[in-house]
């Protein structure tokens, strides 16, 4: 077994990335890193307003930042999801996220 040390250090990202369209699709087994550790993810200002459930037209996979979608598990690793996002992560099989705030 492997033993983890507890911390309450937040990393503090070195930019942030609003992803306007889609999310970040990861293919099986891929594990996501960004070249610079923990860039913030969002969706913009306003993301989260007048948020609702999707309409049976509407897929809330396109809300989501990172989609893992596969049927092995994707990793996102070290990452920031920012505030402002109506969706954060969607799986369709069990995933591990690595220094994922």
């Amino acid at each position: 077994m492997e033993w983890r040390i507890a911390t309450n250090v937040f990393p503090t990202p070195p930019t942030t990335i609003s992803l306007s369209s889609k999310a970040m699709k990861l293919a099986a087994c891929m594990t996501f890193a960004p070249a610079k550790l923990y860039i913030r993810y969002d969706r913009g200002a306003g993301a989260c307003l007048g948020q609702s459930k999707a309409s049976p037209n509407q897929s809330e996979d396109a809300e989501c930042i990172f989609l893992l979608a596969a049927r092995r598990k994707g990793n996102p690793s070290h990452v920031t999801i920012g505030a402002n996002q109506a969706e954060s992560v969607h799986s369709v099989r069990a995933a591990s996220m690595t220094r994922t705030h």
